[in-house]
């Protein structure tokens, strides 16, 4: 989840309201600590995309949310969702996966933290109907098969008055799919952003720093390898997001 804040444009980004990822599900605590945060969400005077996704709720809250990289759709090593629960502090919180081997090694690493976690399908998922307030989906449902399944069973999910939360990516000749598919399904469409400038100049700031720790930690064979898939300034990804290839989106979509 820091990461795809990261390459989503968002360096300042500090979270002030309670919220969740789609492989991760939760039930949110004390709401009073947003206000202490507020003032870090700013970017040149304006709230950040990730934090204008997130609905201002009051009170109890559940969430279910879907991240995953490469053939991934849930929560992966349950990084984000740690990030979810250390700093957005819901009363409880589980991270969902197809990776029977990654949800292991998450119930091994944060048995101390209160997560649970499940292995599971975004286009299936194993929840009651009306279950969650929230879902966050970030950089996952592009390598859905059946994009039109994960938004109905996420609607099938999600309370009345409950949110969607989209931020990912599609090659440009797949962006007018996306968003038909989108309003051909039951939700009201609230927002939509095109966000990849922020993306481009996130990468571009980043690239060094990155490269440096993929130096560090990766076998020197994978580091080409490592940097297309971190999007270092001049590999190819890089290069699709900067000449318009890729086009990275957010959605914010509510259950009426």
């Amino acid at each position: 989840l820091g990461l795809a804040m990261k390459i989503a444009g968002l360096r300042d980004w500090r979270p002030d309201v309670h919220g969740h990822g789609c492989g991760f599900l939760g039930r949110a605590a004390d709401d009073q600590r947003s206000a202490r945060h507020h003032q870090h969400a700013r970017r040149d005077g304006q709230s950040s995309p990730v934090r204008r996704l997130l609905p201002s709720h009051r009170g109890p809250e559940e969430f279910v949310g879907d991240r995953g990289l490469g053939g991934g759709r849930g929560c992966g090593r349950g990084g984000g969702l740690s990030y979810v629960n250390r700093y957005l502090k819901p009363a409880s919180a589980t991270g969902v996966d197809l990776n029977d081997k990654a949800i292991e090694f998450c119930k091994r690493h944060y048995s101390e933290q209160k997560m649970k976690f499940f292995t599971g399908n975004a286009e299936m998922l194993q929840f009651d109907n009306a279950s969650y307030d929230v879902i966050i989906n970030v950089e996952s449902s592009h390598r859905y098969t059946r994009f039109d399944k994960f938004l109905a069973e996420s609607f099938r999910v999600l309370k009345p008055k409950g949110h969607l939360l989209i931020v990912d990516f599609r090659f440009r000749h797949q962006v007018e799919l996306m968003h038909s598919q989108i309003l051909q399904s039951d939700f009201e469409l609230k927002t939509r952003e095109v966000i990849t400038p922020n993306v481009v100049e996130a990468l571009t700031l980043s690239s060094a720093q990155t490269k440096k720790m993929i130096s560090e930690m990766a076998p020197k064979f994978l580091h080409a390898a490592a940097g297309q898939f971190a999007g270092l300034e001049g590999t190819s990804t890089f290069n699709k997001f900067a000449n318009g290839d890729y086009e990275y989106l957010l959605y914010v979509l509510h259950k009426n």
